[in-house]
Formats: structure tokens, sequence, C-alpha cells
């Protein structure tokens, strides 16, 4: 006997029963993730065939109508949780330039949270205090609750952002650039890897990159630690930041001079020191003697570089006649930012590299930087370096031996306080 075949009333009806099992089905596993990143929201509003902002909707609905049944929280929860991130804030992705804007707001948010009952009079104060629009202050709010990640707030992102273009030609030849670097290496100079990608780009018959644009593919690699080991071994170096950091003399904020001794091996900053002048004997002195308090006996090779100068002839004279194992690149200047830039690109956490004014005192060091109009004070500035660097070292390994042999720390780090005092 044939079947009846469904009226078209019928098959509607079934093909909406189904949509909403699957829609069920898919705001159940958005609804667990306890704190949605910006690619969860993408991927999951495309499964659905939805915008954001519909899966949102669609999120917060399934979350009040089926929170007892599959233990996803409420509302008041996400509001508690969200108040208690707001507290204690974690900015380590955020630029530190942007760490005051961040603040005060998330100090507005968590004064809002607060309150057990808004009204629509709290809300507009709110977001007078931010000089935000309401709508602008709701949405606001919602991503915190939402993500509880000062990173993913409107004015949190970090500014170290690519042009589009060259974002787009980035990827466009990617597959060739991958392939250079699995050939040759993170190591590699710039020009190196350029002319590699240009011969793999010829073969497969596509327009090779420009050479900045390989440079700044040569420097995500190898910031990522990673797919990034490097030589045994440590080097110090120095390079100016884009930081603004206000002067205590009242002068124009100038750019900070981060001075670091790293493992070539992971990329991990062992010791490191901030300062608003330009690198001296002294300060790459303390910081030689910080370092080797720190790590433990060893004879791994550090690597530095000390300019031919008067100034600089001490320090150059006392590493010689140490007995650590050092090696000393001299040149007519400081080579500021090189040995950095091999080693793990142009970041430091959220912190970019700006070896070309390290050199320059500081009533000459640009500051149209990003958060020069709102410079940090110094011992904010500190602070925020600190953190970049404990953001940078996650995930690169601590070394286990040092550059310093077992027996000579005393006599050593003793001359280098003669130097730095």
């Amino acid at each position: 006997m044939r079947r009846k075949s469904l009226s078209g009333q019928e098959a509607g009806a079934r093909l909406t029963d189904h949509e909403r099992r699957r829609r069920a089905s898919i705001a159940r596993r958005y609804a667990a993730i306890a704190s949605p990143t910006r690619e969860d929201d993408e991927a999951f509003a495309s499964e659905l065939g939805l915008s954001v902002d519909s899966l949102w909707r669609l999120a917060r609905a399934w979350r009040l109508g089926a929170a007892g049944e599959v233990g996803v929280e409420d509302q008041t929860t996400l509001r508690a949780r969200a108040l208690e991130a707001a507290r204690d804030p974690d900015l380590s992705e955020v630029s530190p330039s942007r760490h005051p804007l961040m603040e005060a707001r998330l100090q507005v948010i968590a004064d809002h949270l607060e309150i057990v009952r808004p009204t629509p009079a709290d809300v507009t104060a709110a977001a007078k205090t931010l000089e935000l629009t309401v709508p602008s202050f709701r949405r606001l709010l919602r991503e915190w609750i939402r993500h509880r990640n000062p990173a993913l707030l409107a004015g949190g992102s970090t500014p170290m952002r690519k042009a589009r273009y060259e974002r787009k030609e980035i990827a466009s030849r990617e597959p060739q650039m991958v392939r250079a670097l699995a050939n040759l290496g993170t190591q590699v100079s710039s020009m190196a890897l350029h002319r590699e990608v240009v011969r793999l780009c010829e073969i497969d018959g596509v327009a090779p990159p420009g050479q900045p644009t390989t440079y700044a593919r040569l420097m995500r690699a190898r910031s990522d630690a990673s797919m990034n080991e490097g030589p045994p071994g440590f080097a110090l170096d120095h390079s100016a930041i884009n930081l603004a950091v206000r002067r205590e003399d009242g002068a124009d904020p100038t750019m900070a001079v981060l001075s670091m001794l790293f493992c070539s091996t992971s990329g991990r900053i062992v010791a490191h020191s901030m300062s608003l002048e330009p690198p001296s004997p002294g300060r790459t002195a303390a910081l030689l003697s910080m370092a080797a308090s720190i790590l433990p006996p060893g004879t791994e090779e550090l690597t530095l570089d000390i300019p031919a100068h008067p100034e600089w002839r001490s320090l150059d004279d006392t590493l010689k006649a140490s007995g650590v194992p050092i090696r000393i690149d001299s040149s007519k200047r400081l080579a500021a930012g090189k040995l950095a830039a091999r080693r793990f690109g142009d970041l430091v956490g959220t912190l970019r590299l700006r070896p070309g004014h390290t050199r320059s005192p500081a009533t000459a060091r640009l500051t149209r930087v990003m958060g020069a109009d709102n410079p940090l004070t110094p011992s904010d500035a500190a602070g925020a370096v600190d953190a970049a660097v404990r953001f940078h070292n996650s995930g690169r390994a601590e070394p286990t031996v040092g550059f310093v042999p077992s027996g000579r720390l005393n006599d050593f780090t003793k001359a280098l306080d003669q130097i730095s005092s």
C-alpha cells in the first residue's frame, strides 16, 4: 500500500519541528561555553545561519528557559561572575597604553553590576560617566557579562594591527610563506626568506609579495613561541617600546626603553628593566648582574652588543676579563633591537619594539604612539612592562643553566656593581 504523501502544510510543520530541535542542540552547546570568544560567536552563528546578535538573543532565551535542565548559568550567576572579574580584571592582553581607559570602564561596570535591580536612570548615569550613549553602554555591559575579557571590549584590543591590505596580502601568499619558513626556519634573515618566498611563488605561478610583507610574516612567526626554538645561549638587547610615559620633569612624554636579557633557545626574558633614557653601561651592567643572580650556574654563551665608544670601554674590559663566556659584538653605535627581533620578532607581550628610537635622547624620542595623549606615569609604565613580560614568557620554558660558571658569580657581580653604581 502506497504511503500517503505529506501535504505542504504537514511538511512545513515537520521541517519547523526539526529546525527547532537543531537550534536547541546548537544553543545547548553554545550556552555551555563559560566565556565564548568571538570565534565561537561567529562559528555558532554560521552553523545556525543567524547573525551574531540573533545568536546572542537565542542563547539568552535558552539560558533563561533551560538553565535548570542543562546546568547552564543563569543571568544572576553570570552577573555575579562578571562583577568579580570587573573588580579584579586581567589586563595582560590589553595594550598598556589602554589600561587607564579599560580600568575606568570596568570600574563603572562593576559599580553598575552591584545594583540588584538597575533602573533606566542607573543605566543613563553609567553611560554618562563613560561618555557613551545608553545603547553603547548596554552593548559594553552585555559584552563584559558574556566574555569577562577586557581585550574583547570596545577599546580593549591591542593597537598593533597591520594595515588591512597587508593582512590580505599575507593571507594570499600564506602557503608559500609557510613552506619557506619550513625550509629555512625562523632564524633566517628577512632578505633570505624573501628570496625563498619569491622562488616558491614563481614555481606556483603567483605574484610574489613585497619584502615588507615577508618581513611582517617573519616577525609573526618569531613571536610564536610554540613553533620557534632558537640556538642555545643568552642575549642582551635594548629597544624603545610603543609606550608613552609621562616624564617627572613635566616635559613632553616620551617612549620608554626596555632592556632585556633573554634565553636564545626559548625566547624567555630572564631579567628586564625600563628607563626613559637611552641605554647606558651602568644599566646594562645592572641587568647583567640581576640575570646572573637569578640564573643557575652554567657555561652557556651570552651575546650582547657594545658600541666602540669610550663611555662603554669599562664595561667592555670588565666582561672580557671576567672569564665568563660572553661574545661581544662591537659596533660604531649600539645595534638596538637586532638580537631581540631575530629571536622573538617585534613584540613583547602587547608591546611593540621600536628599535629605531632607542638611541635618541628622551627629549627627541618620538611620542606619536598609541596613548601619547594619555601617557602613563613611570610607575604605571613599569607595572605595564612587567605584565607584558609575564604575558610574553607564558609558554616559554625556563632555562636550566646560566652563563656564569660556578664559583665566579661573586666576582662577576661585584665587578658589574662597581660599573652600575
